[in-house]
């Protein structure tokens, strides 16, 4: 087990009608605590005694990063409750999250299955490490838990109907602008050959040159194509929506290699062809693997199995790649590794497969 060093901030919290937003100590992270050295420890009282969280209890932190710029970001995440009879719980910021350089601005909730209650508001600063200067993050969305904020999604997609309606609206205004010319209103060919002989109307090379140089039908098409495709790809990505990670129930006799947990999530993406949801991986497992004979890693959970069967390379401690199957069935099967050399552990980084059932 690694030693790791944490940069904490610790703040006290009474919950009341009186406190909602707290009077906190300055808190300044820098863009470089990474790899969860940023954390913040809630310390929860109710009527100045400890506010205990029972197992039905669900921590709910948002946050606000960036504020002000253009790369201002939103998270909302759950805290890990670790010492639930005296109200304690803490957050480790993510190397996205920390990237975020600026004023965050962040609010507490305590969610139970019948009702939820805020519990402070509070705010932290990023410093951006000199090392950073030329880095600038992607302005973000995300979401931990779906079942709490579809309300918060469908208002985006609202607000992306609404300019997707008027982009149709600017085209079909277009298209009845063309559709009403009328052929009556251009010279007719005799008045035309009577122009274009008239040897008194002469231009030069230069106005023919810049006359060839104006936007042609081809050129239109190609920039409203552009455009369409751009604004497609806009929507789609702004419709995706990724889920937690979870752990892959290995079977028994694996475990997490090389300190790396193996897990996946589902997301889903927008395509071409509709809405469809696939499945990433992550971590490592390890175990013994017979190079010559089928191992079965894990078996995967009904709603996670691939729509047809997946196989691919797996990278392995030792250096010699491997190949990992997922059969329809959803068993997560280790088929073979090269030079017959047995790894003590696999990766299982870069698998994703579309979800058929």
């Amino acid at each position: 087990m690694t030693n790791q060093i944490f940069k904490s901030a610790i703040l006290d919290f009474s919950v009341s009608a009186q406190n909602a937003k707290a009077n906190v100590p300055q808190i300044c992270f820098n863009t470089q605590d990474t790899g969860g050295t940023a954390k913040l420890i809630v310390k929860t009282k109710k009527d100045d005694a400890k506010l205990p969280l029972s197992s039905a209890a669900q921590i709910t932190l948002a946050m606000r990063m960036s504020v002000g710029k253009e790369y201002e970001s939103t998270y909302v995440v759950n805290p890990v409750i670790t010492r639930r009879a005296d109200g304690i719980f803490e957050y480790s910021l993510t190397d996205e999250q920390i990237s975020h350089d600026g004023q965050a601005n962040a609010e507490l909730y305590v969610k139970y299955p019948n009702q939820t209650m805020q519990i402070n508001r509070f705010s932290f600063v990023i410093e951006k490490a000199m090392i950073d200067d030329n880095f600038l993050p992607i302005a973000t969305y995300y979401v931990e838990k779906w079942d709490d904020y579809e309300k918060i999604f469908n208002e985006k997609v609202e607000i992306l109907q609404n300019e997707i309606d008027d982009l149709q609206g600017q085209a079909t205004e277009l298209k009845n602008t063309f559709d009403s010319l009328n052929p009556d209103q251009f010279p007719q060919k005799a008045d035309f050959e009577n122009h274009i002989n008239n040897t008194s109307i002469h231009v030069t090379m230069t106005d023919k040159t810049n006359w060839n140089a104006k936007e042609n039908t081809a050129g239109s098409q190609a920039k409203a194509d552009s455009a369409l495709n751009s604004a497609k790809a806009y929507t789609d990505s702004k419709m995706d929506s990724y889920g937690a990670w979870i752990n892959v129930p290995l079977a028994s006799g694996y475990s997490t290699g090389d300190s790396s947990t193996p897990q996946y999530r589902l997301v889903a993406k927008q395509t071409s062809t509709g809405l469809k949801t696939f499945a990433e991986f992550r971590g490592a497992v390890a175990g013994t693997f017979i190079s010559t004979a089928n191992s079965t890693l894990a078996t995967m959970p009904s709603g996670t199995r691939p729509i047809v069967t997946y196989y691919g390379a797996a990278a392995s401690n030792n250096g010699n790649g491997g190949r990992i199957a997922i059969p329809v069935d959803g068993k997560m099967l280790q088929v073979s590794s090269t030079d017959n050399a047995n790894p003590s552990y696999i990766s299982l980084s870069g698998i994703s497969y579309e979800v058929g059932n």
